[in-house]
């Protein structure tokens, strides 16, 4: 398959996900975005997917990684529209984003040593007292 190509699966099978999750969202009662849900489908559909599926996946993924932190422009800016809110509530939202953060890296890095164990890919490769 050509790099074209691959893209062209890629970007629909991202996209087609996100559009399903936030179909979702708006159809069923969950208070859960359509953008995770979106990527819980896309993982789930990750886990059945084979060959030319998984490289197109990859090869956008790849692609379009260093220009995730460009994502987070929009809520940066839009913080300004609550300053306010930041004012009242500025220490309890600085607890919650430090907590947040703590979590999410023990998450990081209990995963990471999870998928160590179960991948022979990711495993760190052992050093002989020799080297």
């Amino acid at each position: 398959m050509r790099q074209e190509q691959q893209w062209i699966l890629g970007w629909a099978t991202i996209l087609g996900c996100l559009w399903v999750g936030e179909l979702c969202a708006q159809k069923l009662p969950w208070p859960i975005p359509g953008s995770i849900l979106g990527m819980i489908l896309l993982l789930v559909f990750s886990f059945f997917l084979k060959g030319n599926w998984r490289t197109s996946i990859r090869s956008v993924s790849l692609g379009i990684i260093p220009f995730l932190s460009l994502a987070i422009m929009p809520a940066s800016a839009g913080i300004l529209n609550h300053l306010s809110l930041l004012k009242t509530e500025g220490l309890s939202l600085l607890l919650v984003l430090i907590l947040s953060l703590i979590l999410g890296m023990w998450a990081t890095g209990w995963t990471y040593q999870w998928m160590s164990r179960i991948s022979p890919q990711t495993r760190p490769k052992q050093q002989t007292k020799g080297q």
